[in-house]
């Protein structure tokens, strides 16, 4: 006897809920990458201070829940419907464990330390440009990882 029977409904469900979680945390990490490249254009530094404020902010209460949702939501594809734990599936995992864990470990936090190192020394502290082109680099290549997701 199976654990549980399959049932489309409740497969089309799982997937809705993984695409919609996706759209939410891509779409909003482009944002991001979008406001980036603007702020440096223009070189907006109180753009980029609210942007590293926002960036924490958000962070905690919008990306981190969405990636769970995706990697959960992702296990159960693969556990409930005609999947298996192949090649591909295994490494869109860990990317996303990946992503998640730049996201809520570096990128969040430094936003929000960047935000507050800049109002205490200011935008041309040479800390704080380095930090800054580091913040981005790394903003960058996580994007492209959450993209080849």
């Amino acid at each position: 006897m199976e654990l549980l029977a399959f049932n489309t409904n409740l497969y089309k469900a799982i997937v809705f809920v993984h695409v919609f979680a996706a759209i939410v945390w891509v779409g909003g990490a482009f944002f991001f990458q979008v406001k980036i490249a603007q702020f440096k254009r223009a070189n907006d530094n109180a753009g980029f201070l609210q942007l590293g404020k926002d960036a924490e902010h958000i962070g905690q209460r919008l990306f981190m829940p969405a990636s769970i949702v995706v990697l959960l939501s992702g296990i159960a594809m693969v556990w409930y419907g005609p999947f298996a734990f192949e090649l591909w599936i295994t490494l869109a995992l860990v990317g996303i464990v990946a992503t998640a864990l730049t996201g809520s470990l570096f990128l969040g936090p430094t936003g929000g330390k960047l935000a507050r190192l800049a109002e205490e020394k200011g935008f041309d502290d040479p800390g704080v440009t380095a930090m800054r082109d580091r913040l981005v680099t790394v903003s960058r290549l996580d994007y492209a990882v959450l993209v080849l997701i």
